[in-house]
């Protein structure tokens, strides 16, 4: 059995990621909308997103 189809819909932006799991769709999601730049993600400052507290390469996750 194949994994979940993943949909993501951020500030009007809505993607479909076919046999991800959550973690990787979120993963995707965030270079994508970085310019797959990791070191862009990893520095993001968009703590509006309902992404932001799940963001990837990231240390420091606000309270």
């Amino acid at each position: 059995m194949g994994k979940p189809n993943v949909q993501i819909q951020v500030a009007g932006k809505e993607k479909v990621f076919e046999n991800y799991t959550r973690g990787k769709a979120i993963k995707q999601f965030c270079r994508d909308c970085m310019g797959g730049v990791v070191a862009e993600v990893r520095n993001c400052t968009a703590e509006r997103c309902p992404l932001f507290v799940f963001r990837p390469y990231s240390k420091n996750i606000p309270e």
